[in-house]
């Protein structure tokens, strides 16, 4: 989500070539309505957007969509800014100018985090599928018991 159309479609085709579906925003408005329609994995959101800020733009993409990577992007640091991204859970905050190089470096340590917690995630289902069945078959305490056995009597 950019406002600067120079700056959104190089963003567009530098990651577009690298093999990346890219979805482009020019408003939060116009963001929000593409979300109701498809899902991302990672949005870039500059926090000066025309409307809505990114900041409030950041909020309901994290209600939506708790596991989408959110880069921020801004020309205007503030520790208020920030903190809100910190707060927001955001994987980086990337600070303009940058480089097509810098932002693609960014988006895959934010794909590949993304895809290790959701392997961890369905791990964890796995996990509690299998105790769930271990359950239903035998009680719990007599398969994890509540207190160490005592040792076993000298020779």
């Amino acid at each position: 989500m950019e406002d600067d159309p120079a700056l959104r479609r190089g963003l567009a085709e530098g990651l577009g070539t690298s093999g990346y579906l890219v979805v482009t925003a020019a408003t939060a408005e116009e963001a929000l309505a593409r979300l109701n329609v498809i899902s991302v994995d990672l949005a870039l959101i500059d926090l000066k957007l025309p409307g809505a800020d990114g900041v409030q733009l950041m909020r309901e993409m994290r209600r939506r969509s708790p596991e989408t990577v959110l880069i921020i992007m801004t020309a205007n640091p503030s520790v208020e800014s920030a903190v809100e991204a910190l707060r927001m859970d955001a994987h980086d905050y990337l600070l303009k100018p940058f480089t097509i190089d810098e932002v693609e470096a960014t988006v895959q340590r934010g794909l590949e985090q993304r895809r290790q917690q959701e392997q961890r995630n369905m791990l964890l289902r796995q996990l509690q599928r299998s105790l769930a069945s271990l359950q239903a078959l035998q009680p719990l305490e007599t398969i994890l018991p509540t207190k160490t056995p005592p040792p076993p009597p000298a020779n």
